[in-house]
């Protein structure tokens, strides 16, 4: 332990009327008071306590002990010295000071005296605790009527340090989705800043974190919460109207009879936004109706808005159209151009007085067709719209007025007759593929192309344009599947080739794939001397690794496999040796008494 978490060496003495005999006891102050740092490690000295005994020799030399005050066992003495020491680490949470007893004993045979002195020992905090939340995470809700500036929530922390170690401070560390809270530093007090609104915020999520006020910012300890705030729904909006002011309904309409959805829209939740009709209509009484339509909502307290509706009794037309025929039908190209005509259809009434007004009343197709309102005396007609649907069509029109008592019904099918507009479409299929060479007749891949057509326009074939260098590969006609023969890369390291995709349409379309493929190297080819025999002649007084000659060799293959390596295989090791990356062969002895001719005839490639 560093010298900081000692306190200052500490003896007393004594100096009374003290005896040489041996009924002398030891003499000390009666209190002695040490510090020690939290943190300190076993074996570090606190203090020494010294006491004096005026008796000589044996009986003057004085024995320590603790006996008493030594809670948890943290502190022993040197029974000779007297040093006070510690055996276990100081912890300031567990006890913030100590209260020994310790008892100092003469050596006397005979008749030994003693004295007990009280030693305090104070422990000085070190900031290693960080402050605590009671509760973590925390969910609580505000209505979102409240008030700015109400106290919506305590937060609070404990730090089990003294001093600025232990206090404790807030801050808001985080808020989302908006920043509409804050907090008091010292009391942990959070207040609401902004007001609330449930229609745009439904929750809110802070963090806020609580740090101790250790002196040194750098050693202080902090512990954020969570904290998830619901925002409880109030009735603070009134229903809005979304209907029309004005009205037609025919006399005849039976009691109860739906004549007008009446729609109010309202911003609150749950049940705030149910409605209900205030009065009822009656074309008996009269023509026209004023009626005060009230929206309320359930909530508490209700909230209403209110709508004046005109309503205007029609008179009734008793008499239905009937149409000349039950089922219209037509074909169309889908190619048809806007504004083709594709059909007519005809319906009369007697009512003269009445006009017939034809409309779909179902459709079943995604592109509307446009057809012709008429008056009973030209045919209705149905003509191509700005694209002509890619469906069958089975649309129903009526005939009568839009709310009128008894329509009747027709049905128009209309046939799309498919054209050859698209071409194929090869998808994800098309990419660079990698092929070992050497590799047996087989599949490599699958071409998939698509039309959009229908029947014969959308059936593809296959087949390979451009890039089939020497016949290597072939294509099935029907299902895509490529196939490469047996190929070899030291020929042919990479193929191009363009796949077209033609449907059955008059005239047909086609499509165009472009695929790469790689020819993977496998070592299939052994290195080639450029000699198949070197001589070379070298003087006897040659000095060592003096260069004889270079041999060279090559391999087709590729990356490592054409990688050479060279060595020598017979009995000329004693006198020659070859570089093993370059192919150079170099004398070995230092001496040569006679003039030799050697033929280097084994070389080794090591892949």
């Amino acid at each position: 332990m560093t010298k900081e978490h000692l306190s200052a060496r500490t003896s007393s003495s004594c100096r009374s009327r003290c005896w040489t005999s041996t009924t002398t006891s030891p003499c000390s102050p009666s209190s002695l008071s040490f510090k020690v740092k939290e943190g300190v490690g076993v074996g570090q000295e606190v203090g020494v306590i010294q006491a004096i005994d005026e008796d000589g020799g044996e009986n003057g030399r004085v024995m320590y002990s603790i006996v008493g005050g030594n809670l948890y066992d943290i502190f022993d003495i040197v029974r000779s010295t007297g040093s006070l020491y510690t055996i276990a680490e100081v912890d300031f949470e567990k006890a913030s000071e100590y209260h020994l007893q310790v008892k100092a004993v003469d050596n006397s045979a005979v008749n030994p005296h003693s004295s007990v002195i009280s030693v305090k020992i104070e422990v000085e905090d070190v900031n290693d605790c960080a402050p605590v939340f009671k509760n973590d995470p925390i969910l609580f809700s505000i209505p979102e009527n409240t008030p700015q500036g109400t106290l919506v929530w305590n937060f609070s922390a404990t730090d089990l340090d003294s001093g600025v170690n232990g206090q404790v401070i807030y801050f808001l560390s985080q808020q989302s989705p908006a920043s509409v809270f804050q907090i008091d530093r010292k009391t942990g007090a959070l207040t609401l800043t902004e007001a609330l609104d449930y229609e745009h915020f439904q929750e809110y999520t802070i963090v806020v974190t609580a740090s101790d006020q250790a002196r040194d910012t750098k050693q202080r300890l902090s512990t954020s919460v969570t904290c998830k705030i619901i925002v409880e729904d109030k009735n603070d909006n009134a229903p809005v109207f979304k209907t029309r002011s004005k009205i037609n309904v025919l006399e005849s309409e039976p009691v109860s009879y739906p004549v007008l959805h009446v729609i109010a829209l309202d911003e609150d939740s749950r049940d705030n936004g149910l409605l209900s009709v205030a009065k009822s209509m009656d074309r008996e009484e009269v023509s026209h109706y004023e009626l005060n339509i009230t929206a309320s909502d359930h909530g508490r307290p209700p909230r209403a808005s209110h709508q004046i509706l005109h309503v205007y009794v029609e008179d009734v037309n008793d008499n239905p159209p009937r149409f000349k025929q039950r089922l219209y039908q037509a074909n169309v190209s889908e190619a048809a151009p806007k504004g083709t005509f594709v059909l007519k259809v005809d319906a009369l009434d007697i009512d003269l007085e009445w006009p017939v007004v034809l409309f779909y009343s179902e459709r079943r197709c995604r592109e509307p067709l446009h057809h012709q309102r008429s008056d009973g005396r030209d045919p209705h007609g149905i003509s191509v719209g700005s694209r002509a649907p890619s469906l069958v069509l089975r649309d129903r029109v009526r005939a009568g007025r839009s709310l009128s008592l008894s329509p009747r019904h027709t049905a128009v099918r209309i046939d799309l007759l498919d054209v050859n507009d698209h071409a194929p479409e090869f998808g994800d299929s098309c990419y660079t593929l990698r092929v070992p060479e050497n590799s047996d007749l087989s599949v490599i891949h699958t071409l998939v192309a698509t039309d959009r057509d229908t029947n014969a326009n959308a059936e593809v074939t296959y087949t390979i344009t451009d890039g089939n260098t020497g016949n290597k590969f072939s294509i099935d006609l029907h299902t895509g599947q490529l196939s490469s023969r047996p190929l070899d890369r030291e020929q042919v390291q990479q193929y191009r080739l363009v796949v077209s995709a033609h449907d059955q349409g008059e005239p047909p379309l086609a499509g165009m794939c472009n695929v790469t493929v790689i020819v993977l190297d496998q070592n299939d080819n052994d290195p080639q001397f450029e000699h198949s025999e070197y001589s070379a002649t070298i003087a006897e007084d040659a000095a060592s690794n003096t260069t004889v000659l270079v041999v060279r060799a090559q391999d087709p293959d590729d990356g490592v496999n054409s990688q050479i390596t060279y060595s020598l295989g017979n009995e000329t090791r004693a006198l020659f040796r070859i570089d093993s990356a370059t192919g150079s062969s170099l004398q070995q002895a230092t001496e040569i008494k006679e003039v030799h001719q050697a033929i280097i005839d084994d070389f080794h490639h090591i892949l």
